[in-house]
């Protein structure tokens, strides 16, 4: 019992780093990972103006690097 108690921090951080390192990298944001897009519109005096768009990607699509 001793013995695992003194290599238990190593075996998580042996887990952890398996944990991470096994997934699947993420893509880039493409045309091809696109699941849907939904465009919204509002009554001006002039016409419709757009006010906002929402696309959402597929799963394990890394939007980190992406802008507003």
């Amino acid at each position: 019992m001793h013995l695992l108690k003194r290599e238990y921090p190593f075996l998580l951080l042996v887990s952890l780093v398996l944990f991470f390192n096994c997934q699947a990298p993420k893509e880039k944001p493409a045309l091809t990972n696109i699941k849907s897009i939904q465009a919204f519109t509002d009554l001006t005096w002039y016409g419709q103006k757009l006010v906002r768009v929402d696309i959402v990607y597929q799963e394990n699509v890394d939007l980190n690097n992406a802008s507003p």
